[in-house]
């Protein structure tokens, strides 16, 4: 039965879904969390085969499992106890955490089939009352969203669209040629090309906010535009002119997304600043040079010491444990 899925996620990916299709797909994932976790690893390892003649929308719709056996994924290695002055082996974890390590080593190229498509591309997220829910859209945005939210996403050839009810951290992917929207209450309108923000708008409550963390978004509100970049918070109310505050550590504000990171071509010395203020761990690079190698994907590891770990192996450096910190070098 799984195989079946497999095979509409597949042709979801390439846009020949039916819309019944898509409809019993997005029920299917709904059903529980080990199916919407399945979904995110076929599609994290779909969007690997970018250079496979099967990502291309010309030819025969490959089966899934053909795709699942193009990748080859690292097997699992035990992890170690931490030790200081000692590099940290960890172990990869499921193998959707392992795709998604991949992803951000190869520095993928997403693929163009939902572009492509001649029909608007529709689908509705949503998270329980008391779970958080992550999800990846069909051009790779990645958005971590908080309880009792709600997102819906249209994506035509020209254009990504999306309305947000509730809380949800963006990773957007860049696409100069289509700027990413998000609407929420009250007529005010988020624009970006492609940065990382935490944005909330809840239902029967007047007033937005927005905290930038890296990048430059585009915020209209019924009483006008303004240009915000990393670290600026913004507060719109329709009772008051809006508000834009300068915050020293952003960072600080995300601990509402648990155990969850995203970087979309975010340098590695700000990935590190992230992670020092959220895990309260000291991080120092070592070489400047390293500092700016960008990062793309996201992680879920539970434990501190495994997501610095899993982030510094796949961004190719190395991770040094001396005392209660940690040194990055080449």
């Amino acid at each position: 039965m799984r195989e079946a899925w497999d095979e509409c996620i597949v042709l979801a990916m390439t846009g020949r879904a039916s819309a019944d299709d898509l409809f019993q797909l997005d029920r299917w994932r709904k059903k529980s969390h080990e199916n919407e976790l399945h979904y995110q690893e076929l599609v994290a390892l779909w969007r690997l085969t970018d250079s496979h003649p099967s990502a291309r929308l010309s030819g025969e719709v490959p089966r899934a499992a053909d795709l699942l056996e193009s990748v080859r994924v690292p097997p699992r290695r035990h992890a170690h106890p931490l030790r200081g002055g000692r590099v940290r082996r960890t172990a990869w974890g499921s193998r959707w955490r392992a795709a998604a390590a991949i992803v951000v080593t190869l520095g993928l190229a997403y693929v163009a089939a939902a572009r492509s498509a001649s029909r608007v591309a529709v689908a509705e997220f949503r998270s329980g009352p008391s779970e958080l829910n992550s999800v990846v859209l069909d051009d790779g945005t990645m958005v971590r969203m908080a309880p009792g939210s709600r997102l819906t996403v249209a994506f035509e050839p020209d254009k990504r669209e999306a309305r947000l009810d509730g809380r949800a951290f963006f990773a957007v992917t860049p696409d100069p040629e289509r700027p990413f929207h998000v609407r929420v209450n009250g007529g005010v309108v988020v624009r970006v090309l492609g940065t990382r923000f935490d944005l909330q708008s809840e239902r029967g409550r007047a007033g937005t906010r927005l905290l930038v963390l890296d990048g430059e978004v585009e915020l209209t509100t019924p009483r006008g535009r303004s240009d915000l970049v990393a670290g600026d918070l913004a507060v719109t109310s329709p009772s008051a002119p809006q508000s834009i505050q300068r915050v020293d550590e952003p960072e600080s504000l995300l601990k509402w997304m648990g155990a969850w990171v995203a970087f979309e071509g975010t340098p590695l010395r700000r990935v590190a600043r992230e992670l020092e203020v959220r895990l309260e761990v000291p991080i120092v690079i070592a070489d400047p040079s390293v500092g700016e190698r960008t990062v793309i994907g996201w992680f879920a590891q539970e434990e501190p010491e495994e997501l610095i770990d899993m982030i510094c192996r796949v961004a190719d450096v190395t991770c040094l444990w001396v005392g209660g910190g940690v040194v990055i070098s080449e």
